[in-house]
């Protein structure tokens, strides 16, 4: 049966490339020779629509990949401020355990003490 599931997810993965890729041979040939006018800070007129589509979809990969590394940066950004607040929490929390085991130790010697000058008298 696994055979059979994985068979049928390549036809389909197969299936999906060969129809975007008619996808885009139908769009080339269909716009070669269309012309449109643009407006991207000034007026360019008769551009092709094929450079059109090309430098759109580059503005599109460079936004995209913009977007992504601002992201990115963001988490690692959160990322840090957590690791440092988890960083000065352990160390305060050492801090008081070593203040805890100084007075226990005090406590202690003090114990001692008493005891001894209780067995001395």
């Amino acid at each position: 049966m696994g055979l059979a599931v994985r068979r049928i997810k390549i036809y389909a993965k197969l299936a999906a490339i060969v129809a975007v890729l008619l996808v885009v041979v139908l769009v080339v040939l269909l716009n070669r020779n269309k012309t449109a006018s643009v407006w991207f800070f000034g007026t360019f007129d008769e551009v092709n629509v094929l450079w059109l589509l090309v430098v759109t979809a580059c503005g599109s990969i460079v936004g995209f990949w913009i977007v992504s590394k601002v992201w990115r940066t963001w988490r690692e950004l959160r990322q840090l401020q957590r690791d440092e607040q988890a960083q000065t929490s352990q160390a305060q929390q050492r801090e008081m355990l070593e203040r805890v085991e100084r007075k226990e130790r005090e406590i202690d010697r003090k114990l001692r003490e008493a005891i001894e000058k209780e067995e001395g008298d």
